[in-house]
């Protein structure tokens, strides 16, 4: 990824971070926590991209990809006004096939000889 930045454990105390091909770390801190939090904030300034969390052993325990990068898997969001008017379709359409009655209250599904008058 071209703008990313690894949290790894620094062998002389505490954690660093680096971009990858760098001569020197970007920054260094005291705790894993607070590498993480600078990370994130070096990496959504430089325009987005992805945080690489690696655990005490090296091996990378976690990624974040932080806006406005380009997420491979985003969280789906659904705006309020779009779930109310998925709701509303789906309400008339159940009122259209007769299993809403005209107050929303749920109700039987008549038969098609019912809904004509054809049988009882």
């Amino acid at each position: 990824m071209p703008n990313s930045r690894h949290v790894l454990p620094d062998p002389d105390g505490g954690w660093r971070i680096e971009k990858p091909d760098a001569d020197r770390a970007s920054a260094k801190t005291d705790t894993q926590a607070a590498a993480i939090a600078r990370a994130r904030e070096i990496v959504h300034n430089d325009g987005g991209g992805e945080v690489v969390i690696h655990g005490v052993d090296g091996k990378i325990r976690a990624k974040d990809t932080i806006a406005p990068g380009n997420d491979p898997y985003p969280p789906a969001r659904l705006s309020v006004d779009a779930v109310g008017v998925a709701n509303r379709q789906a309400g008339s359409a159940l009122h259209r096939r007769g299993w809403l009655s005209r107050a929303g209250e749920r109700r039987r599904p008549r038969s098609h000889l019912q809904a004509h008058g054809l049988s009882s």
